[in-house]
């Protein structure tokens, strides 16, 4: 859950050092939502796992917390697929488009 909402908030600090505004290059646009919908996914990620954790720790003899937790895992898997392909896009992007190899 700490690395969770760690990695929220260097996304958002990278965004924010990139000095790029999303109104005027369409670049900038679309760093923007594909960081927006990384960030999007994390914060769901951290919810359900703060819910499974805190289900889990007022009742830890009943199963059903479980369901969450299996959810979260798995959430956790895709977010990190999803973080890898959304930052190697924005780092490889520009050099794709220019022609560059």
């Amino acid at each position: 859950l700490v690395l969770e909402v760690g990695f929220i908030w260097l996304t958002t600090r990278a965004w924010r050092a990139l000095d790029l505004d999303p109104a005027t290059s369409a670049y900038a646009s679309s760093v923007f939502a594909t960081l927006g919908y990384v960030g999007l996914v994390a914060l769901v990620l951290a919810v359900l796992s703060a819910s499974a954790v805190a289900y889990g720790a007022r009742h830890p003899r009943d199963p059903r917390w479980q369901a969450p937790a299996v959810n979260a895992s798995l959430l956790a898997g895709f977010t990190a697929a999803a973080a890898w392909i959304a930052y190697a896009t924005v780092y490889f992007g520009p050099v794709l488009l220019a022609g560059g190899g």
